[in-house]
């Protein structure tokens, strides 16, 4: 292969970040090494330069993304990384300390923290990184208490900094003093990551109440939804409703997928089923699938749903034998949710493996005496539904703690 069909392969991949699973250290070094080597690449960089920039939300448009030069050529592959994959690397114990070194020099602050705190950076770049957080820490200081020459805004925009400057170093009292100060000066941003402060040390009173604030100061649609998430797990649905529904009015996915469980907790069919069309709509694969599974059951009599989608007649490869059996159907959407389970949490430890493993040799002979044995078959599905429920409160509790911080 031409070494510049190698780099144009390599862009695409990190292009797409449903590629990035498949790209490895080899690949990212051999690329590196190509572009810094070899100068005379067919490849359209100014394209990708675009593309790569409208990848990374977290660049203002008037600025050069991360590892790209005034002329548009990338300085390491990492040009092709958004924020989410460099933190990720920049946190990961077998990152490499000579990768390490370069992204501590990240244009992307919570990279470069995450970096000081990894222990396989090298000693003196975790000292300088430290040195230099102290430093800009001074100076945001400096702006911040000052007077207030150049204005609210820019103080709390100081304020802000500074706390996350000590928020990404670990040192939470102070990360919520400065904070807080921020966010009294009408702050959204610090509103949020107050809220995401606190439900990191999970208080959720707390965090519901800034996130609140910040969706009433202005916010976006996702911290409408994490205040419709909270509620829910707290108790109270009529909230969570509210909530989830302006956010789903914005456009936010996952708060019609969540006022979709809330209806279909009700058995509110009707309203499930229209969350659920502006989910597929979309582009949600898992309300596609529900409303297909919903479509079936209304053209297809009960006892043609028991002896056609059965689990040994209809089985699809790779399904949920027992789940599948229970429900009488490989697209129910409890059958759904456990395939996820099984796809994206068991699949990726070696425990979980050996028991997807076990499963697949012992459920085929268990789904048939389920799908025959009535009584037992209904004691299941409600231990099922138990366990789909947690599930689906584990994810969308999950959502919530991942949110990015501004």
């Amino acid at each position: 292969m031409e070494q510049s069909d190698f780099v144009a392969a390599a862009l695409a991949q990190m292009l797409h970040p449903e590629n990035l699973s498949k790209v490895t250290g080899r690949t990212i070094a051999a690329t590196d090494g190509i572009l810094q080597t070899y100068e005379n690449v067919a490849v359209d960089w100014a394209r990708i330069h675009g593309q790569a920039a409208e990848r990374d939300r977290t660049v203002p448009r008037f600025r050069f993304p991360p590892y790209w030069d005034r002329t548009s050529r990338p300085t390491s592959i990492l040009a092709f990384w958004d924020r989410r994959e460099r933190v990720r690397l920049a946190g990961d114990p077998d990152t490499p300390p000579e990768w390490l070194q370069l992204l501590a020099r990240d244009g992307e602050l919570r990279v470069r923290n995450q970096v000081a705190q990894n222990l396989n950076t090298p000693a003196d770049t975790r000292s300088k990184l430290l040195s230099d957080s102290d430093s800009r820490i001074t100076r945001m200081v400096e702006v911040a208490e000052g007077p207030m020459t150049l204005g609210r805004t820019n103080s709390a925009n100081a304020m802000h900094s500074v706390a996350q400057e000590y928020d990404f170093r670990g040192e939470f009292k102070e990360a919520v003093h400065w904070y807080t100060k921020a966010a009294e000066n009408g702050h959204v941003g610090a509103m949020h990551d107050l809220g995401a402060a606190y439900l990191d040390r999970d208080d959720r009173n707390l965090a519901i109440g800034w996130f609140t604030k910040a969706a009433e100061a202005g916010g976006d649609a996702t911290d409408m939804f994490v205040v419709g998430a909270l509620n829910e797990k707290q108790g109270n649905p009529e909230q969570a409703i509210r909530w989830f529904t302006r956010a789903a009015e914005a456009g936010h996915v996952s708060s019609m997928l969540g006022l979709t469980e809330i209806y279909s907790q009700r058995g509110d069919r009707s309203r499930e089923v229209v969350w659920l069309r502006k989910a597929a709509d979309a582009g949600d694969e898992n309300a596609r699938t529900i409303l297909q599974w919903y479509a079936s059951q209304e053209t297809t009599s009960a006892q043609q749903s028991e002896t056609a989608v059965g689990p040994v007649a209809g089985q699809k490869q790779g399904g949920c034998y027992i789940a599948t059996a229970v429900y009488g159907s490989y697209d129910a959407p409890p059958v759904v949710t456990l395939r996820r389970l099984r796809d994206e949490r068991l699949a990726r430890s070696v425990c979980g493996r050996a028991f997807i493993r076990f499963y697949y040799a012992v459920s085929p002979p268990l789904a048939k005496y389920f799908e025959q044995a009535t009584r037992l078959n209904g004691v299941s599905r409600l231990l099922l539904d138990a366990a789909v429920q947690r599930i689906d409160e584990v994810d969308r509790e999950e959502v919530a703690r991942n949110v990015k911080r501004r």
